[in-house]
């Protein structure tokens, strides 16, 4: 199969520090090309992927590590996301399946595209994005888990299919140390001051790891709540910022628990899943997928406030480490995700009648076929 995969423009493939999305799609990369199709990248110039990959770009680099404030990497990430997804249309017959996950301001351009397209939609439905995507109703849509559809049940989703991590990026499970973790952004979405109220209650050391972002929304989080809460609670938490992968990985592998304290319906948890694949049992909150994600007892706990987050702490040896990562291991990894995907890039294929990279061929062969 031709394949062309669509990102926007705000991290690089794959992601210099975090970025799910941008994990995803590397790991869709390495899965295609691995079983012989070929994979064409709209991203940005500064991604590095496997030989033969072609990377289309209209940025050098990615704006995420610029030192241009949060505002203007948004503007500009829509602005850069629209001239590529332009670059797609006029190509768009170069390829059997195009697979988008980029809706922040390209879905109105990848309207036009006539050949066959699935977009994944990565985000928890807002208002707003159930605006955006209204207009788009009958486009196909992969949602990341089930609980994802709830505020938009009328969508054409063709399939749900999992978020997948390889299982050799991360470190077997050991013997944890005394110690909590925290996994996300500081965002009142996120709610990092609850982990750290958490953890003091239990007399236990927190690191937060994440970056602090968009402050043009989360400005009065920041300096109202989180940044009090931390200092008031210096001797219990410290916050490290963002990390790499790898580092990551060590603080999760000998954590107690990871605590997500999300009060926002969670599209998928990506971070409670790492967690669990190096052996490190999540806490979350009652909110969107983690029902999907989290065995209840086994692999973690789900609970519905700090009380409860403090007593599934206290009780937390009675999880197999272990276990937790066997779990990941059958319903969460690369392999599963790959195979999801190209069956059903082939259903997609099979029912527009046949690959439209032959149909593009003759087109674009054709006196009639236009250029940008």
């Amino acid at each position: 199969m031709k394949i062309a995969l669509f990102n926007c423009n705000l991290r690089s493939i794959p992601p210099k520090k975090s970025g799910g999305i941008e994990k995803v799609i590397n790991s869709l990369v390495d899965g295609f090309t691995a079983q012989g199709h070929s994979v064409t990248l709209f991203t940005t110039g500064d991604s590095l992927v496997k030989s033969g990959v072609e990377i289309v770009s209209v940025l050098d680099k990615e704006l995420e590590s610029s030192d241009l404030d949060d505002e203007a990497k948004n503007f500009l990430n829509k602005q850069a996301s629209l001239e590529l997804g332009k670059i797609l249309v006029q190509r768009q017959y170069e390829f059997d399946i195009i697979h988008n996950h980029c809706i922040n301001a390209v879905l109105p351009i990848l309207g036009d595209i006539k050949n066959t397209l699935v977009t994944t939609l990565h985000e928890f439905l807002t208002f707003e994005t159930i605006d955006r995507l209204g207009f788009f109703h009958d486009l196909n849509y992969v949602s990341i888990s089930y609980s994802q559809r709830k505020p938009f049940p009328d969508l054409n989703y063709v399939d749900n299919i999992y978020h997948g991590i390889d299982p050799k990026e991360y470190p077997l499970p050991t013997k944890p140390e005394d110690y909590l973790v925290f996994v996300g952004r500081i965002s009142q979405q996120k709610n990092p001051h609850l982990a750290i109220q958490a953890a003091r209650r239990l007399g236990k050391k927190i690191y937060i790891i994440g970056k602090y972002k968009d402050d043009d929304v989360e400005h009065d989080y920041f300096n109202s709540v989180f940044l009090p809460c931390l200092k008031q609670n210096a001797d219990y938490a410290e916050w490290i910022g963002e990390l790499s992968g790898p580092e990551l990985y060590k603080y999760l592998n000998k954590a107690l628990a990871s605590l997500h304290p999300v009060t926002v319906r969670e599209s998928f948890g990506l971070a409670a899943v790492e967690s669990a694949m190096c052996g490190c049992p999540p806490i979350t909150f009652n909110h969107g997928a983690y029902v999907e994600t989290v065995e209840e007892g086994k692999t973690g706990f789900i609970v519905e406030d700090v009380e409860e987050m403090v007593d599934k702490i206290s009780n937390i040896d009675q999880i197999d480490r272990d276990h937790c990562r066997s779990y990941v291991e059958n319903r969460f990894t690369v392999d599963i995700m790959v195979k999801q995907y190209l069956k059903l890039y082939e259903l997609l294929i099979a029912k527009s009648g046949q690959p439209l990279s032959s149909i593009g061929n003759n087109l674009l062969n054709s006196k009639h076929f236009k250029t940008f």
